[in-house]
């Protein structure tokens, strides 16, 4: 155990503008902490191994990450906490031009890392339920990853975005890749669910029109050419 230490959480947790917290680090010599990066163990990629043992499993639920982070989380009126990869940039640019985050920066990625964690527990707590033979839990949490912001909902009127389970299956809407074309609305990803899900049923190649859920023709031929 490591990060599991006064000196670390201390530092991450002691409120600036309080005067007793900062007498009281100071008193045994603790520094105060204003950035921290965690990427936390790789619990998700694990269990999705085939053949993974629950002792790998749990060798992969991490503590002191998450602990860090939450920490960190906590005092985002002074400290700055990334747990995104894609968050580098931004933080490094505002330190390099202004030497800190602003505090609307670090408020944006305090919300992100209890996210983050949650989604993390969330997945650690259905893998251990489902080993368990646990039907009907007496606390059921569901998080999903969002892939992508659609161009509108329902409407054009409405906002939406696309959402997947972690652990997407390889052959579904929520793994597939857009070649070309405009940013995808919500009757469209609607409409290429149930054209895959037609198509499915078929062994030869097939190709399947939809319009708002309704299917309006199916052909198959010897390829995909000629249906």
């Amino acid at each position: 155990v490591k990060t599991l230490h006064p000196a670390i959480h201390g530092g991450l947790l002691a409120r600036r503008d309080t005067a007793e917290h900062m007498e009281a680090i100071a008193a045994h010599n603790i520094k105060p902490i204003d950035l921290v990066i965690v990427n936390l163990y790789p619990f998700q990629e694990t269990i999705q191994k085939p053949g993974v043992t629950l002792e790998e499993a749990i060798e992969n639920i991490d503590i002191g990450g998450p602990s860090m982070l939450r920490s960190a989380a906590k005092n985002y009126a002074a400290v700055t906490v990334v747990v995104d990869t894609a968050d580098y940039d931004a933080v490094l640019t505002e330190l390099q031009e202004h030497g800190a985050t602003t505090f609307e920066t670090r408020q944006r990625l305090a919300a992100k890392v209890f996210r983050h964690t949650a989604a993390y527990d969330a997945l650690i707590a259905e893998y251990l339920t489902n080993i368990t033979g646990e039907t009907f839990p007496e606390k059921v949490t569901f998080t999903y990853n969002r892939k992508q912001v659609l161009r509108y909902g329902e409407n054009p009127h409405q906002d939406a975005a696309f959402y997947t389970e972690p652990g997407t299956i390889e052959n579904s809407i929520s793994a597939a890749k857009q070649l070309h074309g405009k940013e995808l609305s919500y009757n469209n990803i609607r409409d290429a669910d149930a054209a895959l899900k037609i198509a499915s049923e078929f062994t030869e190649p097939v190709a399947v029109a939809v319009k708002h859920m309704n299917p309006c023709g199916v052909g198959v031929g010897e390829n995909i050419e000629e249906a």
